[in-house]
């Protein structure tokens, strides 16, 4: 019997509201753009929702980050 690979982990959802507000339910906290940056940094796979329409934002998000590093 050969081992399966283990799944990966889902990705930790963040909710952004009106502003550069950027929230993270299942840790009930507040996230900056430096703290998603150190998430994806080590290797934790992000989704980023608009909080209003439900829509992912994940690669505005990151582009925003890429902006504020470069």
């Amino acid at each position: 019997m050969s081992a399966r690979p283990a799944s990966p982990a889902p990705p930790v959802l963040i909710k952004r509201y009106p502003g550069t507000r950027l929230y993270q339910p299942d840790a009930l906290r507040y996230l900056s753009l430096d703290d998603i940056e150190r998430l994806v940094t080590n290797g934790v796979r992000i989704e980023v929702r608009d909080a209003a329409t439900g829509h992912d934002i994940t690669p505005k998000t990151l582009d925003e980050i890429a902006d504020l590093v470069g």
